[in-house]
């Protein structure tokens, strides 16, 4: 089978992608309401896999069975959210874009983190032990958690 797209930057680009007879194509079975007219750009589960948060515009938690809102995480900037992670026990949330912000799993925000970079932060992630964070722009820093309670 072969999947064709046109996309129009500059210059029209026109291709086809071929996809092996061996491969499922899965149909989605359940929608997330972001509700926003951008883009979301991030997205992850927390540990357990109750609940899934967006990054985008703004920053939203789902519960993942029923897919209602949950809450709304006040980034409060005016760029967008490009990467979100979970601490490994689930009760603490990293969202980067402009800044970096690490919320409690209540959605209170707690700590505005210094990266002092000109480049927005594509992607955070919490180590496996919860103890840092690690944030990566146009370079990477390592945060020590426990520093920061």
């Amino acid at each position: 089978m072969k999947i064709c797209f046109i996309s129009l930057f500059v210059i029209f680009i026109f291709s086809c992608v071929s996809i092996p007879d061996n491969v499922r194509r899965i149909d989605f079975n359940k929608k997330l309401d972001v509700n926003t007219m951008a883009y979301t750009q991030a997205v992850a589960f927390s540990p357990d896999g109750k609940t899934v948060i967006t990054g985008g515009a703004d920053c939203r938690v789902f519960d993942f069975k029923s897919g209602n809102l949950l809450r709304k995480l006040d980034v409060n900037t005016m760029a967008y959210t490009q990467a979100v992670a979970f601490s490994p026990d689930g009760k603490t949330v990293i969202t980067g874009g402009a800044d970096c912000r690490v919320f409690d799993y209540s959605g209170s925000f707690l700590i505005l983190l210094n990266v002092n970079t000109m480049a927005y932060t594509q992607a955070v992630i919490f180590s496996p032990d919860g103890k840092n964070i690690v944030t990566c722009g146009s370079d990477c820093r390592i945060f020590n958690f426990n520093d920061m309670k």
